[in-house]
């Protein structure tokens, strides 16, 4: 975090809000944050995953905007492997601005007001994440279907593994993130937080963050995140009628 003062230039953000003068200025950010300012923050720790203000060090943030509540993920249980151990904010939060695995776990732990689960309910096969290099190790959940595990210092872990349309896998961090990394766009195909333009390309899908729709500048090579803004339909309007205007 950029101290505004820059004194000192900056500090971990970590040291925000933990009741200590580490940056001056840094209460400001403790005093106006909103949810949607830190939506993009996340941190690991001892294999936990910290989502938003829940990170270790922001406890003054977490009384200003929303508790936070310790989660596990999946919510089955799976044979010799642990679940993801997870803190979310308690209350729903707008997801149009996050990206990747804060987006996959927020949104199939029921955390957004405008998103649905992207995780494919099929379950998985022997031959599914054929794309996967390293040697696969499967287990099995309590609703009796196969569940692709990792390990990991402390064991065998459930995998952040999504399943895509053609078989192929991809990480949670890959989902929702604005890029065809499947291959057949089924990683963006369930996300509402992009606009997806028209356009047919070899290297895939295109997507754009929902701030640069309508923006007024072009960021689809089809031009479809403006042409379909209602100021642009305007624009047409009023060329075509001075083209009929001029031909007559």
């Amino acid at each position: 975090y950029i101290c505004p003062s820059g004194f000192p230039p900056y500090v971990e953000i970590v040291s925000l809000c933990d009741r200590m003068l580490s940056c001056e200025g840094g209460r400001s950010i403790c005093e106006s944050a909103s949810l949607s300012d830190l939506n993009d923050l996340s941190t690991t720790a001892h294999g936990v995953k910290y989502f938003g203000h829940c990170i270790p060090g922001m406890h003054e943030l977490a009384l200003l905007i929303s508790p936070c509540k310790h989660q596990v993920f999946p919510v089955y249980e799976v044979l010799g492997a642990a679940s993801n151990q997870l803190y979310l904010p308690v209350n729903q939060g707008s997801c149009k601005h996050v990206y990747g695995e804060q987006y996959v776990y927020r949104s199939c732990s029921g955390g957004c007001t405008n998103a649905k689960c992207p995780l494919a309910t099929t379950p998985l096969s022997g031959t599914t994440c054929s794309n996967l290099l390293r040697r696969k190790t499967y287990s099995i959940s309590e609703d009796g279907n196969l569940v692709l595990v990792q390990r990991e210092e402390s064991g065998f872990k459930v995998g952040d593994i999504f399943q895509c349309g053609n078989g192929n896998c991809v990480p949670y961090s890959k989902v929702c993130n604005l890029r065809d990394d499947c291959g057949d766009g089924t990683d963006e195909d369930n996300c509402s937080n992009h606009f997806a333009c028209n356009e047919n390309s070899t290297f895939g899908k295109a997507y754009i963050p929902l701030t640069s729709l309508c923006d007024g500048q072009y960021d689809c090579l089809d031009l479809s995140d403006e042409l379909s803004c209602c100021h642009a339909n305007l624009i047409n309007n009023m060329v075509l009628k001075m083209s009929s205007w001029v031909v007559g």
